[in-house]
């Protein structure tokens, strides 16, 4: 057997930045380190003061006026590191752990972005037990804004089998909130079917003041969801899946987590099938298929989701997507505003994508969808995307994207809900 050197490694980044506002006539410097320690091939230690990530690829705008937050990933190495060591079961983008709550804005509002004070996270991987934790501190600011994040995970798995503990707490002084919650899942995978279940408790400590009387008034909340998939491979080719979830309407992992919505019931069916046709020009056609059904707590059937694409890998080297998805008649419950349901008819969306193979240094994609939007209205989507290999060491991007349409919803106040049309284009 292969044995790994026992070698601890050291590694010490340190950084000094310097700002200067020309308006303000103001100078602003800021001094940080990372320090990374490694004992062994399996353990680590990683701490950052006063980390910098100024250095750090910006989002891609959205534009987004739904109730559901846009869900981002996050770019800054220090919370990419292992952060797959943290996960538990995820469905519909329901995150126990979301790292980008840490540094974000502060609770008083004055701020967008946190600076983070320290951080520090520590990771044992052995043979059959595995455990984790980190903690973060956010900047206090001026008026006890920032926030404090922790997280401990610990598993055990054999052949087939893990189980594991995740527990997180976040502590925000300012608005007199402690949200902590604890998350066991498992996991079980065989040659030709797998199944994960994970359940979730959530309870939320709030002290809210009444700043007419200056008392504060304590609440609490405990919500709960659990989740199951499980995946039966009947040949290489053709595989078949189940995924259903459900979250009360007290649950609540925002606090350092991701979640849609809660008061949500989630079923759904998933298949996928290869095909490997004799022709030249033609080596595989892939079909994926997912139907579902959702409903709030109160029974209401809520808008869902079919889809199914189809993609023609050609010999050449290229690839064409065809892609039809049905969104059910349903109720819509979260509009914002705290609105009441309303009923939305079904509707379509149909698209097409075609990506080139590389010819010398360039590949292109480009894509024409169609949407039925809101009430009665349409959508047309185009997109074209050009990819440039001058040199081994780099690429050149030029990515357009152009939206146009009627019939877009949004809540404007309680219980109003106005169609608009729109427009939208951007190039990176």
């Amino acid at each position: 057997a292969w044995q790994i050197p026992e070698q601890a490694h050291w590694q010490v980044l340190p950084y000094m930045t310097q700002q200067y506002d020309g308006i303000t006539k103001r100078a602003n410097t800021e001094v940080g380190v990372y320090v990374s320690y490694k004992p062994n091939h399996h353990q680590q230690l990683s701490v950052a003061l006063n980390p910098d990530f100024g250095q750090v690829d910006s989002d891609e705008l959205v534009l987004n006026y739904s109730n559901v937050e846009t869900l981002l990933t996050d770019k800054r190495p220090f919370f990419t590191q292992d952060l797959g060591f943290f996960s538990t079961l995820s469905l519909q983008d329901n995150l126990m752990i979301h790292t980008r709550r840490i540094g974000a804005g502060s609770d008083d509002g004055e701020t967008f972005i946190t600076p983070i004070d320290a951080a520090v996270r520590f990771t044992h991987q052995g043979e059959a037990v595995n455990v984790g934790a980190f903690a973060v501190q956010e900047d206090t600011l001026e008026t006890d804004a920032g926030k404090a994040f922790y997280a401990a995970r610990s598993t055990y798995r054999t052949d087939h089998w893990q189980s594991g503990v995740l527990a997180t707490r976040t502590e925000r002084p300012y608005v007199g909130r402690t949200a902590d919650t604890l998350t066991w899942d498992s996991h079980y995978q065989s040659a030709t079917w797998s199944w994960q279940t994970a359940v979730s408790q959530s309870r939320i400590d709030d002290a809210i003041t009444a700043h007419d009387s200056q008392q504060q008034v304590a609440s609490n909340s405990q919500g709960l969801g659990w989740w199951a998939a499980g995946k039966y491979q009947f040949t290489p080719r053709w595989d078949v899946g189940v995924e259903v979830f459900q979250l009360d309407d007290q649950f609540d992992n925002n606090d350092l987590g991701y979640m849609q919505r809660n008061n949500w019931r989630y079923q759904a069916l998933n298949t996928n099938f290869t095909q490997a046709p004799t022709l030249k020009w033609l080596n595989r056609v892939k079909h994926q298929l997912s139907l579902s059904q959702q409903q709030n707590q109160q029974g209401q059937r809520l808008s869902a989701k079919q889809d199914y694409l189809v993609t023609w890998s050609l010999g050449n080297g290229a690839l064409v997507e065809s892609q039809l998805v049905y969104q059910s008649a349903g109720w819509q419950d979260n509009i914002g505003y705290r609105s009441d349901a309303f009923y939305l008819p079904d509707t379509w969306s149909r698209r097409v994508m075609y990506i080139s193979p590389y010819v010398g240094t360039m590949t292109w994609a480009a894509s024409v969808q169609l949407d039925d939007q809101g009430l009665d209205g349409l959508a047309r989507q185009y997109g074209l995307d050009l990819t440039f290999l001058p040199h081994p060491n780099w690429t050149v991007n030029f990515n357009h994207f152009f939206r146009e349409g009627d019939g877009w919803l949004i809540a404007n106040k309680f219980n109003q809900v106005s169609s608009y049309d729109s427009d939208f284009y951007a190039s990176t």
